[in-house]
């Protein structure tokens, strides 16, 4: 079984390098709230575009990522911003 920060760095990983397969077993096994700093997967949705993986970011927006987050994470940019950027 795995452990939360377990979780956390392999999902992280999969969304930095691009592994659609990894990301897809993570989010299908424990969704885009398991982790509260994924801030459902806003915060994911924020590193796959930072990284141009737009089949990861699909992916995380088909999951109901909340992409408009009211006193959420600081990140630089909101997710359209990093689209457009990108």
């Amino acid at each position: 079984m795995f452990d939360k920060e377990e979780v956390n760095s392999s999902l992280n990983r999969a969304v930095r390098e691009g592994d659609l397969e990894g990301a897809k077993e993570l989010i299908n096994s424990f969704g885009l709230s398991y982790i509260k700093e994924w801030s459902d997967g806003y915060v994911l949705l924020c590193q796959a575009l930072i990284n141009k993986n737009t089949a990861i970011a699909k992916l995380i927006l088909n999951h109901d990522c909340k992409v408009n987050i009211e006193n959420g994470p600081k990140l630089t940019g909101t997710p359209l911003h990093l689209a457009v950027i990108s």
